[in-house]
């Protein structure tokens, strides 16, 4: 009886209520410079404050997706400052949740499907930032990345269009 000692619960680093991709890249330098250490500080102390004594803290989640998650990647060039805010959110949440007795644990989880230029791997922001590593896994009504098969030569397209717009590459689907 009683509460539950566990809860989960995904920590949206990126939206700020920002719908549009191009709007991110300032609130996660904003996230890493300590900018809303008090939104973040607060969303633990809460869960604290409810007698909680693990969380389970879900960064970011699918990161390397393009179809709703306004803090997905749309180019290699965003790959270090998402990590960045990730390490960051991650060292801070720790520190808030054991000042309070309560433990962090901390979890990566990419979608099974890298529907970006960007390869998956390079978003991992380092095992001593991550205790879960997780995945979402959907329908494969996509490809699992978007390797371009027709070059074969370790690129990927920009995106899913461009992917298929080369038969041969469908044919690795």
């Amino acid at each position: 009886a009683g509460r539950p000692r566990r809860q989960g619960y995904a920590v949206d680093r990126y939206s700020d209520g920002a719908k549009q991709h191009r709007e991110c890249a300032g609130f996660v330098q904003a996230i890493a410079s300590g900018q809303y250490d008090s939104v973040y500080t607060g969303i633990i102390q809460a869960w604290v404050a409810q007698g909680f004594k693990t969380l389970d803290l879900c960064i970011g989640y699918e990161m390397n997706s393009q179809h709703y998650m306004p803090w997905s990647l749309t180019s290699a060039s965003e790959v270090q400052s998402r990590a960045a805010a990730f390490r960051y959110l991650a060292t801070l949440s720790r520190q808030v949740a054991s000042a309070a007795g309560v433990n962090a644990q901390i979890i990566w989880n990419p979608v099974s499907i890298n529907v970006t230029a960007v390869n998956t791997a390079s978003l991992y922001p380092g095992n001593s930032y991550v205790d879960v590593i997780s995945t979402d896994m959907y329908s494969p009504a996509q490809p699992l990345d978007l390797y371009n098969w027709a070059i074969n030569n370790g690129t990927y397209a920009s995106s899913t269009t461009q992917w298929a717009s080369n038969p041969l590459n469908l044919l690795h689907w």
